[in-house]
């Protein structure tokens, strides 16, 4: 019986030698961690305050971030004016460059009420794309071309179309398609870009129609153009 009880006791001891070793690690464990949790909040904060430099290892005092370079810009987000306007809740200070905007892009900026450009006048809209497939057919001193319409108007309808021949600048206007240019040279080979306008201004010209050489004649009922002698 006293050596049942003596194994008893012995293994009380060992279990509870055990249980301190493992209790004791997950305390190490967990105070390495806090530890380095406690690092780690610290370093947060100090970077949370910290100047950023990028080209300079002396920040500016009175700059947060601090770009220095001799060969190179700063880049903003670029971005269409439709995607501009899309951006929910602009914050006053925020700034894009707007890809469409005015002639050739530009950079602009959200004082809290509007778009603005840079010196803060009114942010530029944007132009609508070009007109796309057109082409050309033959008359006697003149064409007609016909195009489509863009898919972006731009940020105001399209009020006119513009086609403008090559070469020589002949050019007409018109509210939709087909446009008719007159004052062509009979006998002459020329092409044709077609321009979309609206409040903001014209859009890049299209791409050039088939070329055509106008001459007297006609179009018969299959809409076959038949060539005549051209008489003075």
């Amino acid at each position: 019986m006293s050596g049942y009880i003596f194994f008893y006791i012995n293994l009380n001891l060992y279990l509870f030698k055990y249980l301190y070793c493992v209790i004791k690690k997950i305390y190490i464990f967990f105070q390495k961690k806090a530890s380095l949790i406690y690092l780690l909040l610290l370093t947060l904060a100090t970077i949370a305050q910290a100047q950023i430099g990028i080209g300079t290892t002396t920040p500016a005092n009175s700059a947060k971030l601090d770009i220095t370079s001799t060969n190179k810009g700063f880049l903003p987000p670029r971005m269409t004016y439709i995607q501009r306007n899309a951006i929910a809740a602009p914050v006053a200070g925020l700034q894009v460059w707007c890809t469409n905007c005015g002639t050739s892009g530009e950079q602009q900026v959200y004082n809290g009420v509007r778009w603005t450009n840079m010196i803060g006048g009114t942010a530029s809209e944007s132009l609508p794309n070009p007109p796309t497939s057109p082409v050309a057919k033959i008359g006697s001193t003149k064409a007609s071309i016909s195009f489509s319409a863009p898919a972006n108007n731009g940020s105001s309808v399209i009020t006119s179309y513009t086609v403008t021949a090559s070469p020589g600048g002949a050019s007409a206007t018109g509210s939709s398609s087909p446009i008719i240019v007159s004052g062509l040279t009979n006998g002459v080979s020329y092409t044709f870009t077609v321009v979309a306008n609206n409040a903001i201004g014209s859009s890049a010209p299209s791409v050039a129609s088939n070329a055509i050489i106008p001459n007297c004649g006609a179009y018969n009922n299959s809409g076959t153009y038949l060539v005549f002698g051209c008489y003075n």
